[in-house]
């Protein structure tokens, strides 16, 4: 019975390792949708910031294409920003407002996006029947806005500290509150996940070694039992007991020494830590990129705007050095003009995603190896324990059926009845 499931076992631990690989899959699908490595990412929907040569305006993605590399941009409380923000931020963000819905073009709800035919031109939908067209703002003119919430978040952990350094309380806040969210759910369903294939791989080895007609678990095989039913229960019930209970604890043992790695795992990661030298390798380069471009984009203007090369505005700005001059203040003048809050927002948000991706990393290996080491380790374990079962269990296991000893004993009567004939029939 043990070498028969074992092999059964065998059989059946490739399909089990495809199911688990396909659970790790999607496990690794959920971590990187989670809000710690997708906290700089530009979704639709996200409040971001848009960098132009006429300075940066807030705003809300409505629309966003990745493959070409653009998103559309809406207002973001326009009725509580002053006359002259307003009108610098929708000459920056749409080519025209206010065209009224006509015979060629169906009216839409308030809100609606949609594009024309070609996909050329992006359009809102605005109350009173006339639509807004949107301007296509490359991506990388684009960022997400930390002051909507991680400003907030950080004000709730001011202490009497000086108002300049960021809080390591409020940054392993944030850190274990996205684990708690993203990571554990994602955890325990990829345990979960292992458990119930563990459960089914078992079920169905145990199930193709009843098959056998040589088992001692299943089914008899003496020819004189041919009348049972294939259906029937085994022959030996306590054995196949004995051995589910065996296969039962063992799977329980090894899943709940996983869930205790990976609970152990996460409690570590709650204490933000690495000596990675990437984080500050991609905290310096981060840091900065969002001024540069805002030098780029000053010096050079909307790259999209005309049919000009990029190196022959450069070259023409540079040629005017005052007009590098102007561009250099302005940028510049406008980092003076935010506030300490907003500073330590932008940088609480960079430390953010450069940690975050460093302990992303961590978790997409460590849980999956963990749930892997325990279905790898499962054979040997439950060899072990089958071979601490004694003599005496397995007399005690292998006790027939009442019903199969009745029909046995039948069979038994019948073929000695038969035997007599035979032996009558042959002495006469």
């Amino acid at each position: 019975g043990g070498s028969k499931l074992s092999s059964s076992t065998v059989a059946t631990s490739t399909l089990a390792a495809n199911r688990l690989h396909e659970a790790c899959a999607k496990f690794t699908s959920q971590i990187r949708a989670g809000s710690l490595a997708t906290i700089r990412t530009v979704v639709e929907g996200a409040q971001v910031l848009v960098t132009s040569a006429r300075g940066t305006v807030r705003g809300e993605v409505v629309h966003l294409d990745e493959d070409e590399g653009y998103c559309c941009v809406d207002m973001y409380n326009s009725d509580r920003q002053p006359q002259a923000a307003a009108a610098m931020a929708t000459s920056i963000l749409f080519e025209f407002v206010g065209q009224p819905f006509d015979s060629e073009t169906p009216a839409m709800d308030e809100n609606d996006v949609w594009s024309d035919d070609n996909g050329n031109t992006v359009f809102i939908a605005r109350a009173g029947g006339v639509y807004d067209a949107l301007r296509k703002i490359p991506l990388d003119c684009v960022w997400t806005d930390p002051t909507t919430w991680l400003q907030a978040h950080m004000e709730q952990f001011r202490t009497d500290d000086l108002a300049c350094f960021l809080n390591v309380e409020s940054f392993a806040h944030i850190v274990g509150e996205f684990m708690h969210e993203d990571w554990k759910p994602a955890c325990q369903a990829l345990l979960q996940s292992m458990k119930m294939i563990l459960a089914q791989a078992l079920s169905q080895a145990l199930e193709q070694a009843s098959e056998s007609p040589a088992n001692l678990i299943g089914h008899a095989s003496r020819p004189e039992a041919s009348s049972l039913s294939t259906d029937a229960p085994p022959r030996y019930p306590g054995l196949r007991h004995l051995l589910q209970r065996h296969l039962r604890k063992v799977s329980d043992s090894l899943c709940q020494q996983a869930e205790l790695q990976v609970e152990s795992h996460l409690a570590m990661e709650a204490h933000p830590f690495t000596q990675d030298d990437a984080l500050f390798v991609k905290m310096n380069r981060a840091r900065y990129a969002r001024l540069k471009r805002e030098l780029e984009v000053g010096l050079l203007g909307e790259l999209d705007s005309e049919n000009i090369s990029r190196a022959s505005k450069v070259s023409s700005a540079l040629n005017n050095v005052d007009t590098v001059q102007n561009v250099i203040d302005d940028v510049f003048m406008r980092q003076e003009k935010m506030t300490v809050q907003e500073h330590l927002a932008f940088e609480m948000e960079i430390v953010l995603e450069s940690y975050g991706e460093i302990a992303t990393r961590r978790v997409l290996d460590r849980t999956p190896m963990i749930c892997w080491q325990a279905f790898r380790s499962f054979g040997n374990l439950l060899s072990s324990r089958l071979a601490t079962v004694t003599d005496d269990d397995l007399t005690d296991a292998m006790v027939e059926r009442p019903e199969f000893a009745q029909e046995y004993q039948r069979l038994n009567e019948k073929c000695e009845k038969l035997r007599e004939s035979i032996q009558l029939l042959e002495s006469m």
